[in-house]
């Protein structure tokens, strides 16, 4: 019984949201609310991390909050071919797997990016700032160098430090780029199942 009230719901719920949108609309409004704002415990942090930055306030639009936020120039020993803008606690973990990966650059495809996910209601982490796609690293370029072992190594790096690493094994969406977020999610975890 319990089960099939479980299902009920869950079909009620798919319903619902299939409908009027009401689960990612929820979503949506709630998201900024729980990411974590360290404030200038994560400026000193990225400091003592050597990162050059400009420390935003919170910044974006209401619907596309980005707390803390930091408009990156270069990590510490890595260049990068364009300042990013995260969330500073994003910055960090950035900034931790890049060095743990010995990046010298990189270059990227964005980070803050107010939009939605393809085909869904849900906004993209990119939407908060907790985001970035990354397009070469050390000069070898995520699409055309895929299966270099450094490379792979260095996906598979991000994930103790995100919470969603995509890459060219994943989907055609990624085929060119890693995407590395710090939303809900549980690294890699389940990729280890689905391989």
């Amino acid at each position: 019984m319990k089960m099939l009230l479980l299902l009920i719901g869950a079909l009620s719920l798919s319903v619902l949201e299939l409908k009027y949108g009401l689960l990612s609309d929820t979503y949506n409004l709630a998201r900024p609310y729980v990411i974590t704002d360290t404030g200038s415990k994560c400026l000193g942090e990225l400091k003592s991390r050597g990162v050059q930055f400009k420390s935003l306030g919170n910044a974006g639009s209401k619907q596309c909050l980005i707390k803390n936020a930091v408009q990156v120039i270069k990590f510490s020993s890595t260049s990068i071919g364009s300042a990013v803008t995260l969330n500073c606690n994003t910055a960090v973990k950035l900034s931790k797997w890049l060095k743990a990966i010995d990046a010298r650059k990189i270059t990227h495809m964005g980070s803050y990016n107010c939009r939605r996910i393809g085909g869904s209601r849900l906004l993209s982490e990119h939407s908060f700032g907790t985001a970035i796609d990354i397009s070469s690293v050390n000069g070898l370029s995520i699409k055309n160098d895929w299966g270099l072992f450094y490379l792979k190594d260095s996906l598979s790096k991000a994930c103790s430090l995100f919470a969603n690493v995509l890459g060219p094994d994943d989907n055609k969406a990624h085929k060119d780029h890693f995407h590395l977020d710090g939303g809900f999610g549980f690294g890699c975890f389940f990729k280890t199942f689905v391989r």
